[in-house]
């Protein structure tokens, strides 16, 4: 018996379920005081989508649905299509891309739920952050699983657009075809990014030699209430440089209201915790921007003296796209002069687990990358992270 097929077929459930929490099977039926939702022709809602941001369903009923509205507290829009026997089709379309609010229903005429349903929310942003979190390995079968399934489904690209509810089985289908068409351009993308090596993010410096500035340089000053480590690298010496993105990334975190006073939330004990001494790290990076790369990992820009306008948690940017700009901005010292763009990049343990699931101090906690490597091998191998190195 060959077990391939097998494991690929439990890879793809896997996947699906864990990355977007559907199957790409028919979605069950659904009754509520007399109302039977008979078919879905997707479960899913695109909300960046050209064109996946609505969907037909199908519904049974004694009474007729035929000057019904289907509601939510999204902007939506949806409008009956036709009526064959009992069954009434109709389209619905989420006109609000930012809104998630997932539930949708009829209403009588005092206002009263008569049927109610839910849909999976999407964005390119939620699809990004599930995808960023797989190895290259599960990424790579992901991609292929994916191809394969187009292939299956692309004999179904040519039916009508206007099928109506006796051809439901081929809504589905020509459907499903475009769900997994926009999903592989997704993951295409990360796939091909991945290959490519992260830039220097200050345009025109090169990645330091100096062994002060790159990771696991001591910081013994501070081993008091830090780790006394250094995890990144020191880059450029110029106050308002530009600082750009070093990869294709998605914005996690900004922080730009940074204070002086804010040192004192510093904590010093000789019976620090290690998620202490973390926090207290973080109020040392001042004002920074922390971005998440198509490979996954988190990049900590620290020091900033200015954030841009647009640069907000959960925008995506391209690579060598300004996101602020050097400063010295939570070095304890007033009139500290060295400015420099300090940025450390925190590498992702590939957990498909937490895949979409990690937070602020779980990115703190990962291992920066040569975390434990002497000067000479970071000094050596950084050319094969950095471009222009």
């Amino acid at each position: 018996m060959n077990k391939k097929p097998i494991i690929i077929s439990l890879i793809s459930v896997l996947l699906f379920s864990v990355l977007f929490g559907y199957s790409l099977v028919f979605s069950g039926v659904y009754a509520f005081k007399g109302i039977t939702l008979s078919f879905k022709s997707s479960n899913n809602i695109y909300l960046d989508s050209g064109n996946l941001y609505k969907t037909k369903l199908i519904f049974k009923s004694g009474k007729s649905l035929e000057n019904k509205k289907i509601t939510s507290r999204c902007n939506i829009f949806s409008k009956f299509i036709q009526k064959k026997d009992d069954l009434y089709l109709f389209e619905l379309q989420y006109l609000d891309n930012t809104c998630r609010d997932n539930k949708i229903s009829f209403r009588d005429e005092e206002n009263e739920i008569i049927f109610m349903t839910s849909l999976n929310i999407h964005s390119e942003l939620s699809i990004y952050q599930k995808l960023l979190d797989l190895n290259d390995e599960k990424l790579q079968a992901f991609h292929s699983i994916l191809k394969n399934k187009i292939n299956i489904f692309s004999q179904y690209k040519t039916y009508s657009k206007d099928l109506g509810i006796s051809h439901y089985s081929f809504l589905k289908k020509k459907r499903t075809l475009k769900e997994l068409i926009y999903t592989y351009s997704v993951v295409n993308n990360i796939v091909e990014k991945r290959t490519e090596k992260y830039i220097v993010p200050i345009v025109g410096e090169k990645i330091s030699t100096n062994a002060n500035k790159i990771p696991n340089a001591l910081r013994s000053y501070r081993s008091d209430y830090t780790d006394g480590v250094h995890h990144g690298w020191d880059v450029g010496d110029t106050f308002g440089e530009k600082v750009v993105a070093i990869d294709d990334a998605i914005v996690m975190r900004v922080v730009s209201n940074f204070d002086y006073s804010d040192l004192q939330k510093i904590k010093k004990s000789e019976t620090l915790t290690k998620e202490e001494k973390l926090r207290n790290l973080d109020l040392l990076r001042g004002n920074q921007v922390w971005l998440k790369t198509t490979r996954g990992d988190v990049i900590f820009y620290s020091h900033l003296s200015n954030i841009f306008t647009g640069i907000e948690e959960g925008v995506l940017v391209k690579k060598g796209e300004p996101v602020g700009t050097v400063g010295v901005s939570g070095v304890p010292e007033k009139n500290y002069a060295d400015y420099h763009l300090h940025f450390a990049i925190h590498k992702n343990p590939y957990n498909i687990a937490r895949a979409g699931k990690y937070d602020i101090e779980d990115y703190m906690k990962w291992d920066w990358y040569y975390k434990g490597k002497d000067k000479n091998y970071i000094i050596e191998d950084q050319s094969n992270l950095f471009e222009g190195n």
